[in-house]
């Protein structure tokens, strides 16, 4: 141990993890435009994204439309005007929510404003299905857009800084998402890096996932 006079030292406080969540006002239109033809999908293509998967869990997920799948169902997603623009609004109001509360700072506020809309999927749980815990990194921020589901959000989040507490609760899940309303129709936006899964579900559903990076990222 140094106790030398001129001897430094210092401490970083990392910021907190968050989650924000909005619903579009014209959630019920999204839904029927794009309901059916992730049904149709489904049912063409699931037992190959399922095939293709290196997850460890069975959800059929248009995350793996590779290959002969080409991706096409994530291209209508993305160019789906009501569904991105909806994305855009929850994104923005969450970026002015964590300036007006000095989250971020006028540099971190302008370097996000420019992030890109890189990618998106949908995901479909059946009964007994679950999602292992995961991250989005290198990815800014990232989102899930809760289509069509009878339940309360039940994606678990994970505090970073759990370790540390001694008291409070270190994650975020469905008792919360119960308390705070978030169900179908709801966007959940959060940091790339945050921890987090779905347990196994009782109900089926439908999510919608997405990522946003700015020019710096890899």
């Amino acid at each position: 141990m140094n106790n030398s006079p001129d001897s430094t030292g210092g401490i970083c406080f990392f910021p907190s993890p968050f989650i924000f969540w909005r619903k579009p006002y014209n959630h019920e239109k999204i839904k029927e435009n794009i309901l059916p033809m992730i049904m149709e999908d489904i049912e063409k293509n699931g037992k190959a994204y399922v095939k293709d998967s290196n997850w460890g869990c069975d959800i059929i997920s248009s995350f793996h439309s590779y290959g002969e799948n080409s991706g096409e169902i994530n291209q209508k997603l993305i160019e789906n005007e009501d569904l991105v623009a909806s994305i855009w609004d929850a994104y923005n109001e969450m970026l002015n929510t964590l300036k007006s509360q000095n989250r971020i700072d006028d540099y971190e506020y302008e370097t996000f404003a420019s992030c890109q809309l890189y990618d998106i999927w949908y995901n479909k749980y059946n009964v007994g299905n679950y999602q292992d815990i995961h991250e989005h990194s290198p990815f800014e921020f990232s989102g899930i857009y809760i289509l069509d589901d009878p339940e309360y959000s039940n994606t678990y989040f994970f505090d970073h800084s759990a370790v540390f507490k001694v008291e409070g609760k270190h994650t975020f899940g469905q008792q919360e998402s119960k308390d705070f309303d978030i169900g179908e129709g709801n966007m959940i936006i959060f940091p790339g890096a945050l921890p987090h899964h779905v347990p196994m579900v009782k109900s089926e559903k439908i999510t919608i996932s997405f990522n946003f990076k700015t020019n710096s990222s890899p």
